[in-house]
């Protein structure tokens, strides 16, 4: 129920992490939100949607991107609820990939 855009980066990522759910339009609101396991909605805008839809898509998260055909159940139902732990042992494993190289 708020908007914390005037946030410094590390301040922002500490509001995610105290956050019970975050409902996002920006990129790194989705990814703070996925490094804080924080249940999270992304309605992206135009300008961004290329990079949340990769981001999303690169993670199974798909489900946590609006579009005009998600019901406001739907909605509900993501940000009442912990995150699929199958997003957090894909982010580990593309960790360990990238620490590999």
């Amino acid at each position: 129920d708020e908007q914390r855009i005037e946030l410094a980066p590390e301040d922002f990522s500490g509001a995610i992490a105290q956050a019970d759910a975050v409902v996002t339009n920006f990129f790194h609101g989705c990814v703070f939100a996925l490094h804080h396991e924080r249940p999270f909605v992304c309605a992206p805008s135009s300008y961004r949607f290329n990079k949340v839809r990769d981001l999303t898509h690169a993670l199974g998260a798909e489900q946590h991107l609006a579009t005009k055909e998600t019901r406001a159940d739907g909605y509900a139902a993501l940000l009442g609820r912990p995150l699929d732990p199958a997003i957090a042992d894909r982010i580990a494993a593309m960790r360990r990939h990238s620490s590999a190289y």
